[in-house]
């Protein structure tokens, strides 16, 4: 398959009122387009079919105890959960006798540009400002088909302004004000309310959030877990505040200043990834032999929808966090003499 790049851009700058104002600007697109391939490990064709005839070890009937004839799982026995995930989600091998794989249009793309404008009010006072953007969005495929592409962003944004004055020729005044966002969200193309409902799975918190990402199916064995985590959009913005001072005095120059810097992050509470949509294991750790015991295989036990294990978190409210920084400082630089200079 053939993969098709193009980087390309510009920048220019010049005055917009002599000697006075001047501004500068970039862009850059990036753009990759390709073929994304995804490979799950599956349950073989035969044992899809609860067909496991193949096998020299017993897969036990839980409701008598003993095998199934054959090694044989009647179609009937295959609980209705399981079979869902099987028509819907968990395909069938399409390489070799355990593969999955499919292909879609995958890409990646970037753009950007900055900004800036200085201006200069007079010899001692000038001022410039900066502003950047980019965009960063890819399509990537999911190792099963089901789950849909996996989409990922990133929007950052950033600002600076900065003040030069020269109150008297051994005084220097600097302010600088800044501005960050940077942001995370990686969706799928499937909402866990999307399972949940043509599966018919019964879930201890029946209200599960409308977002993306899905019960997770996890068979022993090393197939592929079916199910991607639920989004998890991060949020952050920082605002950053500096002021210094420098004086010149005789030998000395005394430099101090202040930094205040707010931040702000979000983000949902995340657990075991699947969180309020479930995590179902299926195991061969579980006593096959006895009545209402398992198979003694993590497939057989997946079609007779007996897991080892089962799990659901109620997240709850997401992460909305604030922090203050606060700081400051104070330096004297003295020259004792045109060899010694001492920083205090």
């Amino acid at each position: 398959a053939r993969t098709v790049a193009n980087d390309y851009g510009g920048s220019g700058g010049g005055p917009v009122f002599k000697n006075k104002t001047f501004f500068f600007g970039a862009f850059e697109r990036l753009s990759i387009y390709g073929l994304g391939v995804g490979t799950a490990i599956v349950p073989e064709a035969d044992f899809r079919q609860g067909d496991f005839s193949r096998l020299t070890t017993p897969i036990i009937d839980p409701s008598t105890g003993s095998p199934f004839a054959g090694n044989i799982i009647p179609s009937a026995r295959i609980n209705s959960v399981s079979k869902v995930f099987l028509d819907k989600y968990i395909r069938a091998p399409n390489i070799r006798a355990n593969q999955h794989s499919y292909a879609i249009s995958a890409s990646t793309i970037s753009n950007q540009f900055d900004a800036r404008l200085d201006h200069v009010f007079s010899s001692r006072h000038n001022i410039f400002g900066r502003y950047s953007f980019k965009n960063w969005d890819r399509i990537s495929p999911t190792a099963m088909e089901a789950s849909g592409p996996q989409y990922g962003s990133r929007p950052t944004r950033t600002m600076a302004i900065s003040d030069n004055f020269v109150i008297r020729p051994n005084l220097i005044n600097e302010a600088r004000f800044g501005f960050r966002t940077a942001d995370i969200y990686d969706p799928t193309g499937l909402r866990g309310l999307d399972v949940i409902a043509p599966t018919g799975l019964k879930l201890a918190n029946p209200n599960p959030p409308d977002i993306t990402g899905s019960t997770y199916v996890v068979i022993a064995g090393g197939y592929t877990q079916f199910g991607v985590k639920k989004e998890e959009p991060l949020t952050t913005r920082n605002f950053e505040f500096t002021h210094n001072l420098t004086w010149t005095h005789s030998r000395h120059t005394f430099k101090g200043g202040v930094a205040v810097d707010q931040y702000n992050w979000t983000s949902p509470l995340n657990f075991t990834g699947a969180d309020d949509f479930g995590v179902f294991r299926f195991d061969n750790n579980l006593a096959g032999g006895a009545v209402g015991g398992a198979t003694g295989n993590p497939v057989a036990n997946f079609l007779l929808g007996i897991p080892s294990s089962v799990d659901q978190t109620a997240t709850g409210p997401g992460v909305d966090g604030s922090a203050y920084h606060y700081g400051g400082f104070f330096q004297d630089e003295w020259r004792v003499n045109n060899d010694i200079t001492l920083s205090l």
